[in-house]
């Protein structure tokens, strides 16, 4: 056990620094991006031939790793898994039975048990935009309100909301975790096959329409 706790604690420590790493380098190519130099310019420049030469080289050694654009996309994708964040992995299991939750959300009426129905208008907000062709959805409601994502973990909301566009959420994303909450996760009691499950939040609704006495 302890060579198993050492060797873990050493993974997660190497992980730490590799995410620290890709910040950096994050930041050098965006910085090396966005600066152009002179090569013609003389001692009583901004830049001298070797600076200049020095920048070139290296924006060489970027395009042949791929290039900014690429590079950049790339350490974005894997940002989105840094501190042990897996929720964005979730999507690929729901894209299966999306049709299906989307026809039981549009076919049941789902009535909260209590006050506060942050789920179900999530739920209303992902039925309004079901359109696969949309990568990005609106944060805003068809009232004027902005949809509520305080019922989800904070890795969640990371992943939901679209880095660089505020206001935006991912659709793919978004869709995985509302039915995720909606029938699955047992933090807000809304899971179908324990309906003894006791609510942290008060959630749990019931679902009307079927012979049964599931929770929903």
């Amino acid at each position: 056990m302890p060579r198993i706790a050492a060797a873990f604690e050493l993974e997660q420590r190497h992980k730490a620094s590799t995410e620290q790493l890709l910040v950096a380098y994050k930041d050098v190519l965006t910085v090396l991006e966005e600066h152009v130099v002179d090569e013609r310019a003389d001692r009583t420049g901004q830049v001298s031939l070797d600076e200049a030469l020095a920048v070139k080289h290296l924006r060489a050694v970027v395009e042949t790793g791929g290039g900014f654009e690429a590079q950049l996309a790339e350490i974005e994708t894997l940002a989105a898994y840094w501190g042990g964040n897996w929720t964005p992995l979730v999507e690929r299991f729901f894209r299966p039975d999306r049709p299906t939750m989307f026809k039981l959300a549009q076919s049941l009426t789902f009535v909260p048990t209590s006050r506060d129905r942050s789920v179900l208008d999530a739920m209303e907000h992902a039925v309004a935009h079901p359109n696969l062709t949309r990568e990005l959805i609106p944060t805003g409601t068809a009232d004027g309100s902005v949809v509520d994502l305080s019922f989800a973990s904070q890795q969640w909301r990371t992943t939901v909301y679209a880095k660089d566009r505020p206001g935006m959420l991912v659709r793919q994303h978004f869709e995985a975790l509302v039915f995720t909450y909606l029938v699955e996760e047992p933090a807000v009691g809304t899971s179908p096959w324990s309906a003894a499950r006791t609510s942290a939040t008060g959630q749990r609704c019931s679902c009307h329409g079927i012979k049964s006495s599931r929770r929903y």
